[in-house]
């Protein structure tokens, strides 16, 4: 949806409201005031089918004289409680209406019986609809099945959504990847030029077809594509090699990603591949998930030997490569891998890869060369980083001057890692810091170090403080929430536990 003030969506296929979008128009002739109405007076008449628009009178009463509708002023009018299928196939409303209406972007978004409906009136649309921008059909528990696919892919065939800018497709598995060729063979006959956003995540292409999908997305026409969503495919090893290469090649939309969702589909070794893509051929790629991957300590060696030394570039911004359980050696070998030099990145997830001591002194080490000069958020949890991890990346975390979020939950730190991160905030390494969570990390007795660092101000910009599921004695807890109450009855900070004291649960 286009992020403008002036543009705001409900969703038109709710049943019970048929809601259409709304936005201000800033010319609106005299003409129009026959033609438009409140968002009060005008109703869905479901029971007898009509959709009729209330008196002139009433008008003029709700909305005022024609002088509010000149083109003087700017008029909010909001069009809603329509069916969505005549918004589409412009019927049964009055001419001018649908000027206005036509003029509108459009995004539809439908689930299950409503998608199959979705699809059906669109199929049954004889010549092109430019307001259409959007359009999203299935989720994780209504998937789009084979039936619903014959007006969708009959819809692209004729041509009848030129200005599509977005365009998800979640397929059932009875549809799988038959179903996922079959669409994009339709979107190939009339190529989109508008299209952008891609989205075919959870449609069971499988390992096996996912050679053809990558010579379908290396076709010319797709070249206009920045975001490609091919999440939980089933994609496998040789899958994702196959695609790499596709993506890669120089008439394929690769080279001019921006965001590549791969998350959850068993890459394994097939990462073999990635990152040297991402520091040649996906030049502006900012947005990476390889996520719940199976990509181990040899998947990362493999990819390092691919690329021969470490990557001297890449435009990742943001960054998720959560739980893909690599070990401590594997995890050292992919931070040294990817981020050896000064990156762009501002959101870096790297929780649940089993790494240890040696994950955190990567991690320190390309903290002190200027790798993280401009990172927002570090998730590092799940890492038996203990206290000499920690310890090392205190060290160096004042290189991340812009940090706002770091998350060291299950760490192994107990009470001398956390007196570490305290050290940290004394000599104002951790200024900008607004989110921290150091829960379940058997923390006893060092919490009130942390309550007397934040009193004395050392991490003044703190927001919120997770420090659930620790062992913290009862003088201890007592005397944090004592601290808490005296020291933050504004409510600036909130801290996050797992239970209050007996004292204060009165």
């Amino acid at each position: 949806m286009e992020s403008s003030e002036d543009f705001c969506f409900f969703d038109p296929t709710a049943t019970d409201t048929f809601l259409l979008p709304q936005r201000r128009l800033g010319s609106v002739p005299n003409r129009l005031l026959h033609d438009l109405d409140s968002v009060e007076t005008l109703k869905s008449e479901q029971s007898s089918g009509r959709y009729g628009l209330t008196s002139h009178a009433k008008r003029t009463k709700l909305l005022g004289s024609k002088a509010a509708f000149s083109s003087k002023r700017v008029v909010k009018c909001i069009y809603s409680y329509l069916p969505y299928e005549y918004a589409l196939r412009h019927r049964r409303i009055c001419t001018t209406f649908n000027e206005v209406l036509g003029t509108i972007p459009m995004d539809f978004q439908a689930h299950g019986e409503r998608s199959v409906r979705l699809t059906k009136h669109i199929g049954g649309l004889t010549k092109p609809n430019t307001a259409v921008r959007e359009l999203s059909l299935g989720c994780l528990r209504d998937t789009v099945r084979a039936v619903e696919m014959d007006g969708l892919c009959r819809a692209f065939e004729n041509g009848v959504l030129p200005n599509l800018r977005r365009l998800h497709v979640e397929l059932h598995p009875e549809s799988g990847e038959v179903g996922v060729f079959r669409l994009l063979a339709a979107l190939s006959t009339s190529p989109l030029s508008s299209l952008v956003e891609l989205d075919i995540s959870g449609s069971y292409i499988g390992q096996s077809s996912a050679r053809k999908l990558s010579d379908v997305l290396c076709g010319n026409e797709w070249s206009g594509v920045k975001k490609l969503g091919i999440a939980r495919n089933g994609t496998g090893e040789y899958g994702t090699k196959f695609l790499v290469k596709g993506l890669s090649s120089k008439e394929g939309c690769g080279r001019g990603l921006e965001l590549l969702n791969m998350a959850r589909n068993d890459i394994g070794k097939g990462f073999k591949t990635l990152p040297k893509a991402v520091g040649s051929a996906f030049r502006e790629l900012r947005t990476l998930d390889i996520s719940n991957n199976g990509i181990d300590a040899d998947a990362v060696a493999s990819a390092s030997t691919e690329c021969m030394v470490p990557l001297e570039k890449h435009s990742l911004t943001w960054l998720d490569a959560s739980f893909n359980v690599m070990g401590d050696l594997g995890a050292k070998e992919l931070v040294k891998l990817m981020f050896s030099f000064k990156t762009s990145l501002t959101f870096l997830d790297l929780a649940g890869l089993d790494g240890g001591v040696e994950f955190a002194i990567a991690i320190s080490e390309a903290m002190g060369e200027g790798g993280f000069q401009v990172l927002e958020e570090l998730n590092i949890s799940g890492n038996s980083i203990s206290r000499q991890g920690c310890e090392r990346i205190m060290r160096t975390v004042g290189s991340c001057p812009k940090l706002e979020l770091l998350n060291i939950r299950n760490c192994m730190l107990g009470d001398n890692g956390v007196n570490e991160l305290v050290g940290g905030m004394r000599v104002g390494r951790l200024e900008a810091l607004k989110v921290l969570n150091i829960s379940a990390n058997n923390v006893l007795k060092s919490l009130i170090n942390v309550a007397e660092c934040l009193k004395q101000g050392w991490c003044k910009n703190l927001r919120v403080l997770d420090v659930s599921k620790n062992a913290p004695t009862g003088e201890v807890k007592g005397g944090l929430w004592c601290w808490k109450h005296k020291h933050f009855t504004e409510g600036r900070l909130k801290i996050v536990e797992d239970e209050k004291p007996q004292s204060w649960r009165d």
